[in-house]
């Protein structure tokens, strides 16, 4: 899966059915992050230029295939790996994503 920040600063799902691998990519420069920050609230929390959590609900709620068994199977199983390496937040099961900038 892969999560784009473009200037609108507003979190947009792409290759929701590419459960291989899971980064955030944004395009704008870093002295923007509070402003990322905040336009990525709805999706999960920008922790820092290098770190965001995803929220489980946000991810299904923007994938068009979310209805889907096989994309269920295959998004719990990618949740599943996840969690083997400690890319879930305990607390409120939040996927870890790589950041990574785009300018």
């Amino acid at each position: 899966m892969l999560i784009r920040i473009g200037r609108d600063h507003a979190p947009h799902l792409e290759e929701p059915d590419n459960f291989r691998g899971f980064k955030l990519v944004i395009e704008a420069e870093r002295a923007a992050l509070p402003q990322l920050k905040a336009g990525f609230a709805p999706a999960g929390r920008l922790e820092s230029e290098e770190i965001a959590w995803v929220t489980e609900a946000w991810l299904r709620a923007q994938s068009p295939q979310r209805d889907d068994p096989s994309w269920q199977d295959g998004f719990r199983k990618m949740m599943d790996y996840a969690r083997t390496k400690g890319w879930i937040d305990p607390q409120d099961g939040s996927i870890r994503a790589h950041v990574e900038w785009v300018s």
